[in-house]
């Protein structure tokens, strides 16, 4: 043990957020001690110093207090860098995220690692790269990447330290798959059986409905690949799992857990938990029990709402208001990103538009898949999560071009194409490996939820209305709307109770508007006005 205080140093390294700083405490080249210190807290100043007196006794736990808010003092005191806030411009374009970068030129993944520092276990970020060039290398996270003779891409946020807890949830690829892949371990023939893997998976467990459960697994497990590949594509399709009570949908989320980039599983996360957790590491939102999303009269819920619907585009952001000295400023926190949803009784309608759904059934009561279980087999999921790692990094350089292709979609428009041109996209690419059929099977797919969608879009009593409506305006018949519910009554008893400021609301939200004649106001409408209803809503008319 130590008995001399002579030569202890101090050597800090500030993270650039307030004032927390690596401290190395040593005394000549022997390390004492090393830890990471928020320096404005005498908390954390007095355990530190108190961890040195133990393992050197003539160390002043005082005089290690006093050192280090000099260490503190000095660092508020030093000048701005000369030329701050009048600095070069750059593309927005440039800023990526840490946790997950694919550009043309590189890709990186960032996970966290312990390692044994002093004896203790640290945790501790670790990057590692796939050039273009095929070179592969592991480094310690920093603020940029140079890519190329006056390329640059820059790294925000800036990562925290990791904790314990952290590195254990968060670190899903194993040190064995790192170091093989290094090594430069390529399987050409991975996406196509990681794929499969999948797929064997999620049936194994779930049920589905039998005349689309082909396409209902295909879809999740292009959709799990996803969550490891969102950072290239401009908008990122959320999952609504519905369906009746125990129809399996909370089983649904323990796979999806078992598998998907940086899971956060849970119920009743508040919003600012969820908003300040994916900017600070990003990852795969898991909101089970979703029914409360449509109490937004609750200040909590309403800002939950607000962000799972600014994180589906890339450049979503929640922003808030946090105190800075005396007053507060506004911060942007970044929530971009994969989310599943799953309730019974449905979600509010703009969140839904961002949703692809999936319908799960109680399972036959001679069905043997709700009895499996689902963490039997935990070295098979590690073998798919390091799988999926691998495929993310080594094909890296596909996945900017697919998110760019616009063909592998049916004609779709708007948040249709949005919603699945990433999961065709993919589907594709696996189809041109080798997986001969699946981009048709999934497309079949998502045009018959794309058509429940339009049938479930317009309510049964609005869809007589407009019926109504379309057979009288096509016989040239100018109309009140007392007139359009009189004649819909007669096909739909139900609409008795209905008045004419409900049918002209109803039909106001179809873009049909009146018009100021003799007779008062009337309904017009053109035949290319009702061939659109009649299209985008799924209707037919006389």
């Amino acid at each position: 043990m130590l008995d001399r205080q002579d030569n202890l140093l101090f050597d800090a390294t500030f993270t650039g957020r307030n004032g927390c700083a690596e401290i190395v405490a040593r005394i000549g080249t022997q390390v004492l001690d090393i830890d990471t210190l928020d320096l404005g807290k005498s908390n954390a100043r007095n355990r530190f110093a108190k961890r040195l007196h133990e393992k050197c006794p003539a160390v002043g736990i005082d005089a290690v207090e006093r050192q280090l808010l000099q260490i503190a003092d000095e660092h508020r005191k030093e000048p701005a860098p000369a030329g701050a806030g009048d600095g070069e411009e750059i593309s927005p374009a440039s800023v990526k995220r840490p946790e997950l970068l694919y550009s043309e030129d590189v890709a990186a993944i960032t996970v966290p690692v312990v390692q044994l520092v002093a004896g203790s276990p640290r945790p501790r970020w670790r990057m590692y790269l796939h050039w273009g060039d095929g070179r592969r290398e592991c480094i310690d996270p920093r603020d940029r990447i140079d890519i190329a003779a006056g390329s640059t891409l820059w790294l925000h946020p800036q990562l925290a330290e990791p904790t314990l807890s952290m590195a254990n949830s968060l670190c899903r690829w194993s040190e064995a798959s790192r170091r093989r892949w290094l090594d430069g371990d390529v399987d050409p023939e991975l996406p196509c059986r990681l794929f499969v893997h999948l797929c064997e998976n999620i049936a194994h467990l779930l049920e589905f409905p039998a005349h689309d459960a082909a396409g209902t697994t295909a879809t999740l497990a292009l959709w799990v690949m996803l969550t490891y590949l969102y950072p290239a594509w401009p908008a990122v399709p959320y999952v609504h799992v519905s369906g009746t009570k125990e129809s399996g949908k909370t089983r649904l989320f323990e796979v999806l857990r078992k598998c998907v980039f940086r899971p956060m599983a849970s119920s009743n996360i508040t919003g600012p938990a969820l908003f300040r957790t994916l900017h600070s590491q990003g990852g795969t939102v898991l909101f089970d029990e979703a029914e409360r999303l449509k109490q937004k009269q609750d200040p909590d819920v309403a800002a939950t709402l607000s962000i799972l619907l600014a994180g589906y585009k890339a450049g979503g952001q929640a922003i808030r208001l946090e105190p800075v000295g005396d007053t507060y400023q506004p911060v942007c926190f970044d929530v971009y990103g994969p989310k599943a949803t799953a309730c019974i009784v449905g979600l509010p309608p703009e969140l839904l538009s961002r949703c692809i759904t999936i319908g799960m059934l109680r399972a036959p009561k001679d069905s043997p898949k709700p009895r499996r279980t689902i963490g039997s087999a935990p070295h098979a999921w590690a073998d798919i999560r390091d799988e999926l790692h691998v495929m993310a990094i080594d094909h890296f350089q596909a996945w900017p071009r697919l998110a760019r292709r616009s063909d592998v979609c049916p004609e779709m428009s708007g948040r249709e194409y949005e919603r699945w041109q990433p999961l065709l996209a993919i589907a594709r690419w696996l189809d041109d490996a080798g997986m001969r059929g699946l981009h048709k099977r999934v497309e079949q797919f998502a045009v018959e939820l794309i058509d429940d969608a339009i049938d479930e879009g317009v309510p049964d009593m609005e869809a007589a209305l407009l019926q109504a409506f379309f057979g009288l305006v096509t016989s040239g018949t100018y109309l009140k709307a007392s007139e359009i519910l009189d004649d819909a009554k007669r096909s739909d008893p139900r609409l008795e109770s209905w008045s004419p400021r409900g049918v002209s609301t109803s039909l106001k939200k179809y873009s049909f508007k009146t018009s100021k004649t003799n007779r008062g106001r009337v309904y017009r409408a053109v035949p290319e006005d009702i061939e659109r209803i009649k299209q985008n809503y799924g209707l037919e008319h006389p």
